[in-house]
């Protein structure tokens, strides 16, 4: 289930004020130590040459088991990385 599903099932539970999860105390940029920082906005990931930078498809699996996900990189099992 995409992370914006997960959102909109429990985002209800909190009062209309505390709805924004971009705001500081939340997932803005002063989140709590064990938050993390969600953009308002994403760059998009593909497009034209975006992969021309790895080589290898062992480089892109180095790539993205160290960086992604964003709130949590390195989570995924190694079959997980190598699916993406």
């Amino acid at each position: 289930m995409a992370i914006a599903d997960r959102a909109s099932k429990w985002r209800p539970a909190w009062p209309k004020e505390r709805q924004n999860c971009s705001v500081p105390k939340c997932h803005g940029l002063a989140h709590p130590p064990d938050g993390f920082y969600m953009p308002i906005d994403a760059p998009a990931i593909m497009g034209p040459n975006t992969l021309e930078r790895f080589e290898t498809a062992q480089e892109l699996f180095d790539f993205i088991s160290k960086k992604m996900p964003l709130q949590e990189p390195g989570i995924l099992r190694e079959d997980e990385y190598w699916a993406l």
